[in-house]
């Protein structure tokens, strides 16, 4: 076939595949299907070495032909993932087709639905395994069309030597548009494919082809692997779907789980039955908008296995971790039984927080206690989750676990550092200053820098109740426990989240995919960064509308460069302007609604520390000017006056003044001259400023420098030309106004050298030379 040219390199010889299968023994013939008979072979590759293989030949007498063995071809040549069968090669010679794939040791699930070795754990990663797989079909990565694969059986679904997951058979798929959220294929109703028991009704009445339909019939094989039976039965040899019909009845009946497996009857957990069987049963529910997406579904199945096996290791996590035990007496007289005194803050689900002095070989030690809420569903999972991570994790601004509490229904964890309070309630008290609400930012980053990058886990929840600071106001990352672990052979790791997300701090991508991503944390930092700039709360009830939400507020007035109007006004006059440009322009980008424009924690990181150290020299700055007086002649805000006298009759005073003259011309600060001989008027500002005393006096912006004696002091310490230079915001380096030309556009005839009088004539500037231009106000 022409269409086969660009996979050349999956030919193989007709004579090879013989020879791997013994001339198709009946002694390797392994199954069959829709496409015929499968055989196990030995590939011999060229590297003289052997690889075991499945064989499946084209049976035309089953009704399968050239399209159906060229999409196999296709498309499992482009759609490879660790979940789905990959295509090693195919030979088409002879008047045979064939295609080899690699070789599923355990054969197809339904072999295995009523195997005492298929434990409960053991039947959640496999469903967990297949719904990644079809979780990738239908939202591919690499630009590549959706696939709705159309027979999603336990059949299709084959199982390797360490009880992988792998879907099979594309045979009967269809491409569909990508990146879409609905995508439809209508089909005749006389074309309907499909599996008898597996086949979404909606799909056979209509002819409308979804991914729903997938999802149908993936909620089928899930009630398959929780029942222990395949979902039809023969009847007079014809297959009759039969387990949805008494999967219904039951449900109705709430006795659902009188149809569970006998063999895993007894143990499965409680909340994990609950989970599967809740996301089994929304499969298969009749209107295509209430089933689950395929994301929802590996969510609910992760959460499932979650919960199964802290059931299944909880005797042996106590003994693990039994030395880090504190009995519940210990903490109740360290908190003074949870004292009003010892409160730090309410944690909502997470737990309230309390401070708590432990004695210690070396005297009393202050940590931090939090306190469970156990009526919370989830506190079991989330109690050993944040055990088990957070005796794994080592770093400066993740909290430490000192030890915890399972005792008499309570679950208590007890932290290493004495916190002083959290950040959310800091970020309200205006003694909190700008620098240390940076640093505490930087330490959040940094910790969560360490998560993304050194464990490979997404928080998930990062909030400002969830960042603790001590007393040195360093920050502490704490609710580990609401962590997932992403793949490490991932670049792009996906956290499937299993809480109910609160409004505000979690990415809008979450709202249409249900996937949180480690995108997902930078742009929750990115609200924590804007609630230490804004001082107030992600969420404010105190507003009913847009501005209720501080995300929302924050892009709409950043757009309309308005964003001053948001910040807090008694911080803002603590910022050096290059530390908020800096900093905000940070911020904005982690809340990108396109995540790939988001910056990774490495470079939040290094952009905050780039903040700081703008923000140390700017206050360092501030402290040099606290030595002078602030006093303010008249129009001198924003200019730099010296007050002299061109009188020459007192010789000190005039050497004086020209010297400060030429002191100031060589650091090339504009200035203003204000002659008290000439001009009386500039007398009396300087006798009601108090400093009419020997000239000349220097006011630079607003502040009282001095007279000669202050400023050649200054100068020979090396002082003078620094401050002159932090109080008129000059750097070093090219003049940024001209770029060290020395000359700028004349701001009245905007360079055209004429203006335009009210009459409308024309006149010339008066203000500038023929070019249009004048003198660098900073250079001169």
């Amino acid at each position: 076939m022409p269409i086969l040219k660009g996979f050349e390199h999956l030919r193989m010889k007709l004579d090879a595949i013989k020879k791997a299968t013994n001339e198709f023994a009946i002694d390797n013939h392994i199954g069959g299907g829709g496409f015929g008979p499968v055989f196990k072979g030995e590939l011999i590759s060229d590297e003289k070495t052997t690889k075991t293989v499945a064989v499946k030949c084209l049976n035309r007498k089953f009704g399968q032909g050239d399209p159906e063995f060229l999409k196999e071809i296709i498309m499992l040549s482009a759609y490879k993932h660790e979940n789905i069968i990959s295509l090693l090669g195919y030979c088409e010679e002879k008047d045979e087709k064939i295609l080899v794939y690699e070789y599923a040791s355990k054969k197809s699930l339904d072999k295995h639905l009523t195997s005492h070795e298929l434990t409960w754990v053991k039947r959640l990663k496999i469903c967990i395994g297949a719904a990644r797989g079809v979780a990738y079909i239908h939202n591919p990565a690499g630009g590549h069309q959706r696939l709705l694969h159309r027979d999603i059986k336990s059949s299709n679904i084959l199982i390797d030597e360490n009880w992988n997951a792998k879907i099979a058979d594309f045979g009967l798929a269809k491409i569909a548009p990508a990146n879409q959220q609905n995508s439809f294929i209508i089909t005749n109703n006389n074309n309907v494919v499909g599996t008898v028991g597996y086949t979404d009704p909606q799909y056979m009445e209509r002819g409308i082809l979804t991914k729903e339909s997938d999802i149908y019939s993936f909620g089928v094989v899930l009630f398959e692997v929780l029942c222990g039976r395949v979902c039809i039965i023969n009847i007079n040899d014809t297959s009759t779907p039969f387990l949805t019909h008494i999967v219904r009845y039951h449900h109705r009946r709430k006795k659902l789980k009188e149809l569970v497996c006998r063999n895993i009857k007894d143990e499965i957990h409680p909340s994990s039955y609950k989970i599967f069987s809740e996301i089994a049963y929304q499969c298969l529910h009749g209107e295509y908008d209430l089933r689950p997406s395929i994301e929802q579904i590996v969510r609910e199945l992760e959460t499932s296995l979650e919960y199964q096996s802290v059931a299944d290791t909880n005797s042996s996590l106590v003994k693990e971790f039994g030395h880090l035990r504190i009995g519940l007496d210990i903490i109740k007289h360290a908190t003074n039984n949870f004292g009003d005194d010892h409160f730090i803050a309410e944690g909502g689900s997470a737990g309230n927080l309390y401070r708590g002095e432990f004695k210690h070989s070396k005297g009393q030690v202050m940590c931090a206690v939090k306190r469970l809420d156990c009526t919370i569903a989830d506190t079991d999972l989330l109690f050993w989750r944040e055990i088990m991570l957070l005796t794994s994790y080592k770093h400066q601004n993740i909290v430490s676990l000192r030890g915890f509490c399972d005792e008499s229904k309570e679950k208590i964890i007890v932290y290493d550092y004495a916190i002083h309070q959290r950040l959310d309630v800091l970020l309200l008290d205006p003694k909190f200053t700008w620098i240390q609400r940076l640093k505490a930012c930087l330490g959040a980053a940094c910790g969560l820098e360490y998560l993304h990058d050194h464990k490979g886990t997404h928080h998930g929840h990062i909030r400002s109740a969830n960042i603790l600071l001590d007393r040195n106001w360093n920050a502490y990352i704490t609710d580990i426990g609401l962590s997932r672990y992403g793949k490490d052979n991932e670049d792009h790791r996906i956290l499937f989240f299993d809480e109910e997300v609160p409004l505000g701090y979690f990415d809008p991508i979450y709202k249409d995919t249900v996937l949180l991503t480690k995108e997902s944390d930078v742009y929750s930092l990115g609200v924590v960064l804007f609630e230490a700039l804004c001082s107030r709360p992600c969420i404010d009830n105190s507003y009913e509308d847009a501005r209720r939400s501080l995300p929302i507020l924050i892009k709409k007035n950043y757009l309309e460069q308005k964003l001053d109007s948001v910040v807090d006004d008694n911080l803002r006059q603590q910022i050096g302007q290059s530390c908020f440009d800096t900093f905000v322009g940070l911020a904005y980008q982690c809340l990108e609604s396109n995540k790939s424009r988001r910056p990774t924690t490495n470079l939040v990181v290094s952009t905050l520390k780039t903040a700081l150290e703008y923000q140390e020299v700017f206050e360092a700055k501030a402290n040099r000017l606290l030595d002078f007086e602030e006093i303010c002649p008249p129009g001198g805000s924003d200019l730099v006056i010296l007050y002299t006298t061109s009188v020459k009759g007192i010789r000190k005073t005039s050497k004086d003044c020209s010297r400060v003259h030429s002191l100031l011309k060589s650091l090339k600060v504009l200035y203003q001259e204000r002659d008290v001989a000439m001009y009386s008027d500039f007398r009396d500002e300087l006798q009601k400023l108090g400093k009419l005393t020997a000239l000349p006096r220097l006011f630079i912006k607003g502040r009282y420098i001095g007279g000669a004696d202050d400023i050649f002091l200054l100068h020979e310490q090396g002082k003078f030309q620094p401050l002159v230079r932090d109080i008129l915001n000059i750097s070093e380096g090219p003049c940024k106004r001209c770029s060290g030309a020395r000359s700028v556009v004349c701001r009245k005839c905007n360079g055209s050298n004429i203006l335009k009088s009210v009459e409308g004539g024309r006149t010339r500037c008066t203000e500038c030379n023929k070019n249009g231009l004048i003198k660098c106000p900073i250079c001169f």
